[in-house]
C-alpha cells in the first residue's frame, strides 16, 4: 500500500464542515489547474441521493470531471476500505497526461482511509457481531467503554457506534486506544475553510429550506420504492442527517414541515461541529477563513503542488 501511494498523481484535499463552500472553491480551482475532483463525501457515492446530500448539480458536474460520484446503486454499501481501493486506482491512473486531483468532501473517516490508510484491526467474529447487535443501548455502552470515540462520531450513527463496540469486544481495547498505538500519518496536505458559527447557521438554514423546496420528501419516497428488494429504512445513508429526519417526517414524527426543517438545521450544525473537531485534530490541515479571497487559497494550493510538498 505504501509503495502504491508513491505513484499517485499530485493531489490535495479540500475538507471541512458541511456548507462551508468546498464545492464552489474546488470547481474554481479545478478550472484554473486543469484538475479533476475525487469525491470524499460518503453520501455522494449513491445514485438517487441528490437533494438531501447537496450533491453538485448537473451543471456543476459538467464544469470539471468528477470521480466517485453516483458510483453505487440504491441499497448498496461502500465501506472506507473499498472506497480507498477504488479512489487510489483513480489517483494512480495517470494516462497520457499527468493529471492533478482535488479530493473534496467532509467525510473524515473516508478521507483518512485514502490519505493515511486503515488501522491494523483483526477481523470481527460473527460471535462479536451478534453480541453487539443485541445491545439495547449501544450509545450508552460506548460512552462507558470508549467516550473519546463517541466524541467524534454521531450518536445517531448506529453503524459507527456499533463498529466501535465491535473493536472493543473483539480486541479488548477501545478504538481510540488503537488510534493512539498506531498513529496514522497524513501523506498529503489538506485545506479547510473555517466559517463562523453564525454565518454557517445562516447557510445551513438557507440550504435546508432549498432542499425542502427542491423535493427532499419526494426524493426519500422514491428511494423507499426500492424497499421491495430490501428493507431500506435501515440502509446506512438513510440514517444520515437530512435523510433520517425526512424519513421520520414521513412516519409522522414531526407535526409540520417547519419542525422538520428546524430538526435538520439542528442536526446539521451538530454534524458541522463534529467535522470541525475531527479536522482540527489533523495537523496536516491548513485552515483559511471563509471570508478570505479564494485567490489566496488558490495560490497556496498551486504553490504546494508545484513544490511537491504533497508527496510522501
Amino acid at each position: 500500500m505504501e509503495e502504491w501511494s508513491r505513484v499517485l498523481s499530485p493531489h490535495i484535499y479540500i475538507v471541512g464542515q458541511t456548507a462551508s463552500g468546498k464545492t464552489g472553491l474546488s470547481l474554481d480551482l479545478c478550472e484554473t489547474l486543469n484538475a479533476e475532483v475525487v469525491n470524499t463525501d460518503s453520501l455522494l457515492f449513491y445514485k438517487g441521493l441528490d437533494i438531501g446530500c447537496a450533491k453538485p448539480t448537473k451543471k456543476e458536474l459538467s464544469r470539471v470531471k468528477h470521480h466517485m460520484i453516483n458510483t453505487c446503486e440504491i441499497g448498496e454499501d461502500l465501506n472506507a476500505s473499498s472506497y480507498s481501493v477504488k479512489a487510489k486506482k483513480i489517483l494512480s491512473d495517470k494516462g497520457e497526461d499527468s493529471k492533478a486531483y482535488l479530493c473534496v468532501g467532509g467525510s473524515g473517516f473516508y478521507i483518512d482511509s485514502l490519505d493515511k490508510g486503515l488501522l491494523p484491526l483483526p477481523q470481527t467474529s460473527d460471535e462479536i457481531i451478534n453480541k453487539v447487535s443485541e445491545i439495547q443501548n449501544p450509545v450508552e455502552v460506548l460512552l462507558t467503554v470508549d467516550p473519546e470515540t463517541l466524541n467524534v462520531i454521531a450518536k445517531e450513527d448506529v453503524y459507527r457506534v456499533k463498529r466501535a463496540l465491535q473493536v472493543f469486544y473483539q480486541t479488548g481495547k477501545p478504538l481510540s486506544v488503537w488510534k493512539t498505538e498506531f498513529p496514522l500519518k497524513s501523506k498529503v496536505k489538506k485545506v479547510a475553510i473555517h466559517i463562523e458559527k453564525d454565518d454557517l447557521l445562516k447557510r445551513v438554514k438557507l440550504r435546508t429550506e432549498q432542499m425542502i423546496k427542491d423535493g427532499l420528501i419526494d426524493e426519500v419516497k422514491a428511494i423507499l420504492v426500492h424497499s421491495e428488494d430490501r428493507e431500506l429504512k435501515n440502509w446506512k445513508p438513510l440514517k444520515s442527517v437530512g435523510y433520517k429526519q425526512a424519513l421520520d417526517y414521513l412516519e409522522g414524527e414531526y407535526d409540520s414541515i417547519q419542525d422538520l426543517m428546524d430538526e435538520i438545521v439542528l442536526k446539521t450544525m451538530q454534524l458541522a461541529k463534529r467535522q470541525k473537531t475531527w479536522f482540527k485534530k489533523d495537523k496536516s490541515v491548513v485552515w483559511f477563513e471563509s471570508k478570505k479571497d479564494n485567490k489566496v487559497i488558490k495560490n497556496f494550493i498551486i504553490k504546494t503542488m508545484e513544490s511537491d510538498s504533497w508527496r510522501v
